[in-house]
């Protein structure tokens, strides 16, 4: 298997910039006489699904954390995301959000890692997706590459998708860019899908014969049964009829 580059050559790399007053100088967006456009991207602060919310998950739930990092995470200067593209051995590993707002040159090279390869087509990913990775990661304690599957799609590759398996949605959150199939690999597929269900922030799959994790940040919701496996001792038919009730059935 390829191992992701770790420093080395190839791998896009975005330190903090070094003060708040260069970090706005990078925007892209011409700034009006008292703030910047509302649908600016690297002005945009904490949005509905905050990252306030994501960091209480660490001191509410992370089994065996104690509640300094929770703190070091609400006061956070820079968040950081280390991306691996499966597909074309492509690599971010850097710096996305510094000082309040989200660095364009870090998006403009993450959407297109991310992009839909079979097209060639990419598209702006939302960047809260990336906030929720970086909070899943803080919470598993990796500090590894999230290998990527699949991110964006262009509708035409989902339809083709589609016709391919019945467990790909035609209305699926990767036509937005909103969504991504991916793993750790030192976390298990469950352990990354258990720590993101705790967090409510969007939708979670587990494929766990695949070997990978779907997350987006559609509305929350869950499929996959090993989400929700069978106690002991209960029968085999009970186990699927509490999983048909109990789970949404599989959106990517």
């Amino acid at each position: 298997m390829f191992t992701p580059p770790n420093k080395h050559q190839g791998t896009a790399k975005y330190e903090m910039p070094p003060s708040d007053s260069q970090s706005r100088m990078q925007c892209t967006t011409p700034e009006p006489d008292s703030a910047h456009a509302s649908d600016c991207p690297c002005c945009r602060l904490v949005s509905r699904r905050s990252w306030f919310r994501a960091a209480l998950g660490l001191a509410a739930g992370a089994a065996g954390l104690a509640a300094a990092p929770a703190a070091v995470a609400l006061g956070m200067s820079a968040r950081r995301l280390r991306i691996f593209n499966v597909n074309t051995n492509e690599a971010f590993d850097g710096i996305y959000w510094a000082n309040g707002r989200y660095i364009p040159p870090a998006l403009a090279t993450l959407n297109q890692i991310l992009r839909d390869h079979r097209a060639n087509e990419s598209t702006a990913m939302d960047p809260e997706l990336f906030d929720l990775l970086h909070a899943v990661a803080l919470r598993v304690g990796s500090d590894d590459f999230y290998h990527v599957i699949s991110a964006y799609r262009t509708p035409e590759t989902n339809s083709w998708k589609v016709l391919k398996s019945r467990r790909v949605a035609r209305n699926s959150q990767h036509m937005e860019g909103k969504a991504m199939d991916l793993r750790l690999p030192d976390i298990s597929t469950d352990g990354i899908a258990r720590i993101a269900l705790s967090m409510h922030e969007g939708g979670v799959g587990l494929y766990r014969r695949d070997g990978f994790v779907h997350l987006d940040t559609g509305e929350p919701r869950t499929w996959g049964a090993a989400l929700n496996p069978p106690r002991r001792g209960r029968s085999r038919q009970a186990a699927k009829g509490h999983a048909r009730s109990g789970q949404v059935r599989a959106r990517r």
